[in-house]
């Protein structure tokens, strides 16, 4: 094993997190990974037995030799750790990577820290971005794919730090999450664990918030918005702008009282709404919301013309030269573009 005080190695994912993906793969991060990773890394086994099996050890290994053989530019972190802009030292390691280098194996006898739930794709909405048809799986996908993570959770719940939902589906639309929150999800279980809830915001009122059992766990909730104006909105998420606005307004009275301590709101920045990159920081400051801004992924629902990014692209040059100013100016947002910069 290598030298822990290499600046290869930053990352401690593979470490840490397990995520159930739709499509039957895990991973442990945003899934920058190589392509085909979504049906490549597929595990159609117990979901228990997932965090040591064959691919996170590969993946764990490939940080420790310091090739990161998976991982592409698409992470920013990975981008930083090739360039060598971060560090780590053998006190920061943590003890999960410190096991790792001791015994020369990369299984892990604790569970992870963080778990993401995101293995349902059902939503009210249907955003081009995302998809190109309503999805909403048939009930007995939901029974099972509800077993599977009830059997995860009670194996390593009483040491998880935080479970996440969901950043592929509508938490608030899904059976099967909306089961975990109204029936399954408490302290006896989770007795440490924070809940982050990723959701789209159309659903998340009052009344739904008071039928959930786990509403004194949410330490965090991240709505996705993709605009700062109900023309835009309509154009990238459909026409729910007005009830979207009342839920914002009932999230941050949750937020403003501390029973949810963090509130994001969310821009997948395309071709359609980076002109209201800034109004949109203005619009979460109007909520006491922290903005969080990433780049779309071409998920097979868009086109080059909506990769605002892309070389290619005729307003490229423009949007980089506004992406610069907007970062000098907003240096302190969450932003998942700043590999471009």
């Amino acid at each position: 094993m290598s030298d822990l005080n290499r600046p290869e190695f930053t990352c401690h994912m593979p470490f840490n997190n397990l995520e159930l993906l739709d499509t039957g793969a895990i991973a442990c991060c945003g899934a920058f990974f190589e392509r085909d990773f979504f049906t490549k890394h597929a595990d159609p086994g117990d979901a228990a037995a997932m965090w040591n099996n064959d691919w996170y050890q590969a993946l764990r290994a490939s940080m420790l030799d310091g090739t990161y053989r998976y991982c592409t530019d698409r992470c920013p972190e990975y981008v930083k750790i090739r360039n060598r802009e971060s560090t780590m030292t053998r006190e920061t390691a943590g003890h999960r990577i410190k096991h790792c280098i001791e015994t020369g194996q990369g299984t892990l006898p604790m569970g992870p820290r963080w778990i993401a739930l995101s293995n349902d794709r059902s939503c009210n909405l249907c955003c081009r971005s995302c998809r190109a048809d309503k999805i909403n799986d048939a009930r007995d996908v939901h029974d099972r794919r509800y077993d599977q993570a009830v059997a995860l959770l009670e194996k390593y719940g009483k040491d998880l730090e935080c479970l996440a939902f969901s950043s592929t589906g509508e938490p608030f639309f899904s059976r099967y999450y909306l089961r975990l929150m109204r029936e399954y999800l408490c302290r006896e279980k989770l007795p440490i664990a924070n809940i982050h809830i990723g959701t789209n915001g159309t659903l998340l009122d009052a009344k739904m918030w008071e039928s959930l059992k786990c509403k004194d766990m949410v330490h965090l909730i991240c709505v996705s918005i993709d605009a700062a104006t109900k023309e835009t909105y309509e154009k990238v998420r459909g026409p729910n702008w007005d009830r979207l606005m009342d839920n914002l307004a009932f999230i941050k009275s949750l937020h403003e009282s501390k029973v949810v301590p963090y509130f994001q709101i969310r821009m997948v920045v395309q071709a359609l709404n980076w002109r209201e990159m800034e109004q949109f920081a203005y619009l979460a400051s109007t909520f006491l919301a922290h903005p969080v801004y990433q780049l779309v992924y071409p998920w097979g629902t868009l086109t080059d013309a909506d990769m605002i990014y892309y070389k290619e692209h005729p307003d490229y040059e423009e949007f980089m030269t506004h992406l610069r100013a907007f970062d000098k100016k907003f240096h302190w947002v969450e932003a998942y573009y700043r590999q471009l910069l």
